[in-house]
């Protein structure tokens, strides 16, 4: 599990992880906590992890191809979230000596929670406008990822955004996803990376918890406009899991077709590791926050 932390070294040998992380949690890119969550699946070389039975060939064969691929073994990325556009931004020119091969938006790359798409163009604009970012991407270093709610649109949003396809096409644009990436017929922000070859091989799974994702058993509040809506909402998420509300709940968050595609990507993969990114918790003792304990399907 990655958490509260920037940078880490990957080392894709057989099944060893090399983690590079920081001592504390109040280094982040807007000098407030950072909030990171990234899933790691462990292979043994040779071993297959998933033999699906959800899944006919033309399915695997359909979902399992990824969207990128660097010969390169994957040594070292820098990952980060929760960035807000207006406020100083002094850890760029440390994530760019870290020298990562790429870095990764793992949700709330800017914050914008507006009622239409104009207010991520305006958001992403001003984040490609910071100095330390251009620098980032004047150096060469990759860059891709995927949103959580502030950069999907509302607090606390899932599928029902009425604007999601148009802001699914502004993330991409902020990533220069080109017109012609099969991304971009996809329902979703999901997307999946492979770098070098087996048995040195990693592939790095980026969800959408957003796009599909359905309401909580009792709807959250967070996008209301009156005060403490942010507040109430975590305190509802507080008292549904103590009463148990919502124990039973078969909300998803992923919806069927990127079910498939995870599986797909997983099924008789020839990655030696697998580091898969949710902008959620996955794994959590506090309520409070949004995370998969609270759609338990």
């Amino acid at each position: 599990i990655f958490s509260s932390s920037v940078c880490h070294s990957v080392k894709c040998r057989g099944s060893m992880i090399m983690n590079r992380s920081s001592s504390s949690s109040s280094h982040s890119l807007r000098g407030g906590c950072i909030f990171i969550l990234a899933l790691l699946l462990i292979e043994a070389e040779g071993q297959e992890l998933i033999n699906s039975d959800f899944l006919d060939d033309h399915d695997l064969n359909e979902w399992s191809i990824p969207d990128s691929f660097q010969p390169s073994p994957l040594r070292r990325l820098a990952f980060g979230s929760c960035n807000k556009q207006r406020l100083q931004q002094p850890l760029w020119d440390s994530i760019i000596d870290f020298e990562p091969q790429i870095w990764l938006w793992t949700g709330d790359a800017i914050y914008a929670s507006i009622h239409s798409p104009d207010g991520l163009d305006q958001g992403y604009a001003l984040q490609h406008l910071n100095p330390g970012y251009q620098r980032l991407l004047n150096a060469g270093i990759r860059v891709d990822g995927t949103y959580d709610d502030h950069d999907f649109g509302l607090n606390d949003f899932g599928r029902k955004l009425p604007f999601r396809e148009a802001s699914q096409a502004r993330f991409l644009d902020f990533l220069r996803v080109g017109p012609a990436s099969r991304r971009r017929a996809r329902r979703g922000a999901y997307s999946a990376h492979v770098f070098g070859a087996p048995p040195r091989q990693a592939k790095v799974l980026l969800l959408d918890t957003r796009f599909h994702r359905d309401d909580h058993a009792v709807p959250s509040v967070g996008a209301a406009p009156f005060p403490l809506a942010t507040v109430i909402a975590a305190a509802g998420r507080w008292a549904c899991a103590c009463l148990g509300i919502g124990a039973d709940y078969g909300g998803d968050v992923l919806g069927d077709e990127q079910w498939r595609w995870l599986d797909a990507q997983l099924a008789n993969s020839t990655a030696a590791v697998h580091i898969i990114v949710s902008s959620v918790q996955v794994l959590s003792s506090n309520p409070i926050f949004e995370s998969w304990m609270h759609f338990p399907r």
